[in-house]
């Protein structure tokens, strides 16, 4: 059969044949010349006029993130899968990765979005596939533990030996592991396993040619270990496959087609459209998604695979991949209000990462999202859901993302590894996100002295160790975030603290007045590791030119104030060169803070500090940083904020509902 695309004259989109052309649409997509797989988007809605004068900006085009496409997935399809974990890495701008001119697409990350769609569609419909795993003579060879090596054509496993091969099924179903092998003596029992599991001792038996022993066995979609082994003797083995023997079908494949019959398409797809793209979807639209179907059918494909068309090119559509705000009159420079639709996946992404449940679709469905705004971001709020604000918000906020690339000197603090690292990152997600999710005054980041830890943790930290075997809530000696270890580790060097990188982060984190970079002609502090005396005189000598005095006179002192924290996160009452810490700093006000508790308790009441936590959370929520234009929601949106005793909710509420985020201005083309 000819490999064929054609075009929808009602659109630009281009709709494949089931055999071919994906890559074609991917490519078009890519270069913003498609509009998905549809042949034309419902009539746009008349949304209601502006309620204000006020300009509410604009926000670009904002494709999923890997988090968000995870999510989104997720609840769509009811996998597990999280297939982000092989796409690029996000780009991030202003401190996050939802920000729009952050999020760019590459070739690279189409193809693995192509790659995602298929192996999504295929664990839903239950494809069945041939052989994905086949090794023989020269070819792809398993990898080996002991007692194996390779003679002629085949592999000479002699007991006790085993031999492991590592295979990604891209289906759940009943699956074949065929085994050619044969003995020079008696029959031998070659132990078949998965993932550790005994399957099956098929008897190998002599002599050449090889014998094919038969091995099956139920196994879900993903990564499995396969191992044959043999306790004694020498087996020759001529190729080892994996195929499929029959499809399991998944439990979101009876959720999204109940009858698993193409007598019920049009329903599935009616169900599934509008859930995927976060839209309502007109009539032709569906129908170029049936027509996809139709056309598997008729290359005698089975229905479900049939189906799985349909769904892949839901998910390659720009619809899907993008959250699309169209203007219906673009030409139009005075504001106009969201849709409903709109309303609704702008409150989900920012409080779920994920897309609308039932109940914000309702609510878009009957045009009474917008007044029911407030409570429905409370009801999310409450929704564990919401746990994507840890991940999404207080991670790259708090500097959890800097963590991974934490690398204390071993020499100079051994009692660094892996699961100090874990533990340090896991006790400032639950200290904030406890904060942040139980609705507590924000202002408590800063100056609560509750935290969580585990044994590692509290010995690291000089505390009794609470024998809990996770993590316990606790109340200790160290206040707010600044006290936590993560943040003194991820703002830190190797060999020695870094009190201009933890000052500069109080600036642009809880300040939002972050200093500018140093002149191009300044080297920057720390570039000759050599010079000698503690870190604060060479800071010290460093301030002496006057390019860098100004702006280190802000920085350095609230970085000095963190001193008693070295580069692991343990306390200290010496430096590296053994004199006493002097975490003594005066602000350019003249006051004077000289440990972690006097900056955190000068920072709760700096009035500075709620409107930067606001424009931190603008910026995620919105996708763009904040401009001189939207002082009066952002003046609007603190007053709210302060007056309800620095609570997430109110701050949340008062955005949500505030013309910057109900709003936009059209893009003119």
């Amino acid at each position: 059969m000819t490999p064929q695309c054609i075009p929808r004259q009602a659109s630009r989109a281009v709709v494949c044949h089931p055999l071919s052309c994906r890559m074609a649409t991917l490519l078009l997509l890519a270069l913003g010349c498609a509009e998905g797989p549809s042949s034309g988007r419902p009539p746009p809605t008349t949304p209601p006029a502006s309620s204000t004068t006020v300009d509410p900006g604009r926000v670009g085009v904002r494709r999923l993130n890997g988090r968000e496409y995870d999510r989104t997935v997720q609840a769509l399809l009811g996998t597990t899968r999280t297939p982000s974990e092989g796409f690029p890495a996000d780009g991030t701008a202003y401190g996050y990765d939802t920000v729009a001119e952050a999020l760019t697409t590459s070739p690279v990350l189409v193809e693995a979005w192509d790659r995602a769609a298929r192996e999504l569609a295929d664990e839903v419909v239950g494809v069945t596939t041939d052989a994905v795993f086949r090794t023989e003579g020269e070819g792809p060879g398993p990898t080996w533990t002991s007692g194996a090596a390779h003679e002629d054509r085949a592999w000479r496993l002699e007991g006790p030996g085993e031999l492991v091969l590592g295979q990604s099924l891209p289906a759940g179903g009943l699956w074949s592991i065929r085994t050619a092998a044969w003995t020079d003596g008696e029959p031998l029992p070659l132990h078949v396993m998965v993932d550790g599991q005994l399957i099956g001792v098929p008897q190998v038996r002599t002599p050449e040619p090889a014998v094919e022993l038969v091995v099956d066995a139920v196994l879900s979609a993903g990564h499995h270990e396969v191992v044959l082994s043999l306790d004694a003797g020498t087996v020759y083995i001529d190729a080892v496959t994996l195929d499929q023997s029959s499809p399991v079908r998944s439990e979101a494949w009876e959720a999204l087609v109940p009858c698993g019959e193409l007598s019920c398409v049009d329903e599935a797809l009616a169900e599934l459209l509008p859930r995927a793209w976060r839209r309502p979807v007109s009539p032709e639209e569906q129908a170029s998604l049936r027509a996809l179907v139709d056309t598997g059918i008729d290359a005698g494909l089975p229905f479900p695979e049939s189906f799985g068309l349909a769904l892949q090119a839901t998910l390659l559509s720009p619809d899907f991949l993008y959250r699309l705000e169209l203007d219906p009159a673009p030409e139009q420079t005075t504001p106009r209000a969201l849709t409903d639709w709109e309303l609704a996946a702008r409150l989900s992404y920012f409080l779920w990462s994920a897309p609308p449940d039932q109940a914000l679709r309702d609510a878009a469905e009957a045009g009474a999202l917008r007044e029911a705004l407030p409570d429905q971001a409370a009801r999310l709020l409450a929704d564990d859901r919401s746990d994507a604000l840890v991940e999404g918000l207080l991670v790259p906020w708090l500097a959890l993302d800097r963590l991974p690339w934490a690398a204390p000197d071993p020499q100079l603090h051994p009692d660094w590894d892996e699961a100090l690292r874990t533990s340090l990152e896991a006790e400032l997600q639950l200290f904030a996100g406890e904060i942040l999710l139980r609705d507590r005054s924000l202002l408590d980041l800063l100056t609560s002295r509750q935290t969580w830890v585990d044994d590692r943790l509290a010995e690291h930290y000089g505390w009794d160790r609470p024998g809990a075997g996770g993590f316990v809530p606790v109340v200790g000696d160290r206040t707010g975030i600044l006290g936590k270890g993560a943040l003194a580790a991820a703002l830190a060097h190797p060999d020695r603290s870094a009190p201009v990188q933890r000052g500069a982060w109080v600036l642009s984190a809880l300040l939002c007045a972050p200093p500018p970079p140093p002149p191009p002609d300044v080297p920057s502090f720390g570039a000759d590791p050599s010079g000698g005396g503690s870190v604060r005189e060479q800071l010290e000598q460093h301030r002496a030119d006057p390019a860098c005095s100004a702006c280190h006179a802000t920085i350095d002192p609230l970085g000095f104030a963190m001193e008693h924290l070295g580069a692991d996160g343990a306390w200290r009452e010496t430096d590296a060169l053994g004199e006493p810490v002097d975490a003594t700093g005066e602000l350019p006000d003249g006051t004077i803070v000289d440990s972690v508790d006097a900056l955190a308790a000068h920072l709760a009441s700096d009035p500075d500090v709620p409107r930067c936590m606001v424009e931190q959370v603008f910026t995620y929520a919105l996708g763009r940083p904040p401009r001189a234009e939207d002082d009066p929601s952002l003046d609007r949106i603190t007053e709210a904020f302060v007056a309800s005793d620095h609570r997430f909710g109110a701050l949340v509420g008062a955005l949500v509902t505030d013309p910057v985020f109900t709003e936009r201005v059209p893009w003119a083309e």
